[in-house]
């Protein structure tokens, strides 16, 4: 079941998910004199992993890929939100800044259109990948080479997301905190030592933290999770990066590292449909108070969609969906939603999801009925 629910309901106590050049980015951390050469990947465009190909946002990649390079010639989107979870995605917490992120998306650059992609993989009955035609191993192998792991397992759950599970946890010093449940403070102090750590298998030219989540549990526990990805590139090159290209650091309970995952653009199973043009987010609050939205937030819940209190532009890109392409994802207050952490004075959140995708490309527009979608 879906961790977030679970601590807003109460049946878990434990966390187990235009261009630009002047735009403002989270803090690059970096370590010393081995700072150029520490980088790192999750859940983009410019790949140290293989150097197969260059970033997916330039017009020499439109010629490679064969591409649509005008509007017109742009092939209509269907969007088939297949939720693969149980729960809807909510988020509690005193106030929503404290929800936070390194999403290098910022609402005071407008983007003038954004790459989409097809997701080119074939399932069977039981969700699982089929076929040969992917480098699972290829990339195993290529995250293998950069760690060099003793005492650890490397495995792969798609061909994009590399895993890597310690055989026996790794202990940080003490003065570093990497809990489940920590503060943004602690978080931030522990990715400089992650990062000095393991800048082998980070290999960014400019890795650049993401401190995620902030949200709390029913019993007043803040989470925060750590990630890397890379930073060198442009505007929409930093904001692909931070949604396929990734590191991300996962601890046990105790407080030791007890795996990472690695997602790396280059062996995502999609292909590039074209440059698609965005919507602003004037245009994007206009749909969420009209319902054209994606959510997992039942319509049982008080909430009023005309007052959307956060926002940030991401990929839906989980393996089930059929077409990768940004949304708007606003945080709404879920008013008339009480349980345990409400005594505590927590305040409960939900996520609705608006297609950043021009609508007259878009074969499906979707209309909330209040049902899971």
């Amino acid at each position: 079941m879906n961790r977030k629910l679970l601590d807003i309901i109460g049946q878990a106590d434990e966390k187990y998910i235009a261009e630009a050049e002047n735009y403002k980015r989270r803090p690059i951390l970096k370590i010393g004199a081995i700072a150029a050469c520490l980088a790192l990947a999750i859940i983009g465009a410019m790949f140290p992993w293989s150097g197969k190909k260059e970033a997916l946002t330039t017009e020499a990649t439109n010629a490679y890929y064969e591409i649509p390079t005008t509007a017109s010639d742009l092939p209509m989107l269907s969007i088939t939100d297949r939720n693969d979870s149980m729960g809807f995605e909510g988020f509690m917490a005193y106030d929503i800044s404290e929800i936070v992120s390194g999403n290098p998306w910022r609402e005071d650059i407008e983007l003038e259109t954004l790459p989409v992609f097809e997701n080119t993989a074939e399932y069977n009955s039981h969700y699982e990948i089929i076929g040969s035609d992917f480098p699972a191993e290829e990339f195993k192998n290529e995250v293998a080479s950069r760690m060099k792991p003793d005492g650890a397992e490397i495995g792969y759950h798609y061909p994009w997301n590399v895993y890597i599970n310690f055989d026996e946890p790794v202990s940080l010093p003490d003065e570093y905190v990497f809990e489940h449940y920590m503060s943004y403070d602690e978080a931030e102090n522990t990715a400089e030592y992650l990062l000095e750590q393991y800048g082998d298998l980070i290999a960014f030219e400019e890795p650049t933290v993401d401190i995620y989540y902030g949200d709390y549990n029913i019993y007043g526990q803040q989470s925060h999770d750590i990630s890397f990805y890379e930073g060198k590139g442009n505007y929409t090159q930093d904001i692909l990066a931070f949604n396929f290209n990734r590191v991300t650091f996962h601890p046990q309970d105790d407080g030791k590292l007890m795996s990472i995952s690695v997602l790396a653009e280059d062996y995502f199973t999609m292909s590039k449909l074209g440059d698609y043009p965005i919507i602003s987010l004037d245009e994007a609050k206009e749909k969420l108070r009209n319902g054209q939205l994606i959510t997992t937030v039942p319509r049982d819940f008080e909430f009023d969609l005309s007052k959307p209190l956060k926002c940030e532009l991401i990929y839906r890109a989980g393996h089930l969906d059929e077409i990768y392409m940004p949304y708007y994802r606003f945080y709404v207050e879920l008013e008339g939603f009480e349980n345990k952490g409400s005594e505590l004075g927590l305040k409960n959140f939900g996520a609705f999801y608006v297609p950043a995708v021009e609508e007259q490309y878009i074969e499906n527009m979707p209309v909330w009925d209040g049902s899971f979608n």
